[in-house]
């Protein structure tokens, strides 16, 4: 069943994400495809706008994960055909077992009002590491911006992490299961 819409884009996104059975066919069906991925980044976009969290209020897009650079982008893309503008960051994980997380772009981060963008494939310890890296990097992270991803809504951090207060977590196709 494909989610219910008046925005034409997202509706068009919900029926391509329809038939995926998991979060990790997001990046090969929707994100690399020439169509589908900048249809993704305006929706994301359209998400973060809509929840106080767009270009206006945010100077950084931060992504770490597979497909979530190339998504970043995408959404940068579509700010900057509406005349906006955000940098990108990308967090990169050499080794999956270690606690360093580097970022490129780490010099526009301090101060910066920042937000995450993921695939939803990401796992959520990746997620938890960059939100350290970002706190610790003196960024305000303001949302993190799931372009799909099941069973995980609400918002991110809190006491759980030890970051100040809770990061709101919003999912632009939401699927209770993949499939279903």
């Amino acid at each position: 069943m494909s989610l219910s819409t008046n925005d034409p884009l997202k509706a068009r996104l919900s029926a391509a994400m329809e038939p995926l059975t998991s979060a990790d066919e997001i990046v090969p069906r929707i994100v690399f495809d020439s169509e589908l991925g900048p249809l993704a980044g305006h929706v994301l976009l359209d998400l973060l706008e809509e929840n106080g969290a767009g270009p206006e209020e945010a100077q950084v897009v931060v992504a770490v994960g597979e497909g979530s650079g190339l998504l970043a982008m995408q959404v940068q893309a579509a700010a900057a055909a509406r005349g906006l503008g955000y940098h990108v960051a990308l967090g990169h994980v050499p080794d999956p077992a270690s606690p360093e997380l580097p970022i490129i772009g780490e010099e526009r981060l301090d101060g910066a009002d920042v937000v995450i963008v993921d695939t939803g494939a990401t796992p959520n310890d990746f997620l938890t590491r960059l939100a350290w890296r970002l706190y610790n990097a003196n960024a305000n992270t303001l949302a993190i911006a799931i372009l799909g991803w099941p069973g995980y809504v609400g918002s991110f951090g809190g006491a759980d992490e030890d970051i100040d207060a809770p990061i709101p977590l919003y999912v632009a196709i939401e699927k209770d299961v993949y499939g279903a």
